[in-house]
């Protein structure tokens, strides 16, 4: 409103209306195309049916291997015999090896305590984490920097939910890391 005249401008009644459509016709885009009754049930039912199948690839090996590791650690699963899982991961883009290392055993943890439970045929899991390492003469090699074995009956005795990763060395079956990962 002008400073003399207490009634609106017309520019800024255009305005104020301008801002009220405005706000209308976002609202009716953000509404979307109304559906018809089979439309909506046919939505719902893809809906499910797709929930349903990524639960059913999470309980996979390789389905969770991906939800744990991301694609850009390359997770890959192979059967070594029809009772024992290796997964072995590409872990490339950490800043600092202790930040790895963490890493490492966090998901490591995390695998472990659902991988047993989605797959009873599984009898023993070992986890392999290569990294690029540096020697000193500063070649670089792609190399394995963690290798983690747990079988059923340990990951049983292990309460996950309150477990800390830090601990995975001293539960696992067998543990070996490679000393660049603590020497930050």
């Amino acid at each position: 409103m002008s400073a003399s005249n207490s009634q609106p401008t017309k520019i800024e009644k255009f305005v104020v209306w301008a801002i009220f459509i405005a706000f209308f016709v976002g609202w009716a885009l953000l509404q979307g195309p109304s559906l018809t009754p089979e439309q909506r049930a046919e939505k719902e039912r893809l809906e499910r049916q797709l929930a349903a199948e990524k639960r059913q690839q999470a309980s996979t090996p390789e389905g969770l291997a991906l939800a744990i590791y991301t694609e850009q650690r390359k997770p890959q699963t192979q059967r070594r015999d029809k009772n024992i899982l290796q997964l072995t991961v590409d872990d490339e883009s950490f800043l600092t090896a202790s930040f790895l290392h963490l890493a490492i055993k966090q998901d490591a943890a995390k695998f472990f305590s659902k991988v047993f439970d989605s797959n009873p045929d599984i009898q023993t899991v070992l986890i392999v984490n290569r990294a690029t390492l540096i020697d000193v003469k500063g070649h670089t090699s792609i190399d394995p920097v963690l290798r983690v074995t747990m079988n059923r009956d340990t990951a049983a005795e292990i309460n996950w939910k309150n477990f800390r990763s830090e601990n995975l060395d001293k539960v696992a079956d067998e543990y070996w890391e490679h000393p660049a990962l603590t020497s930050d």
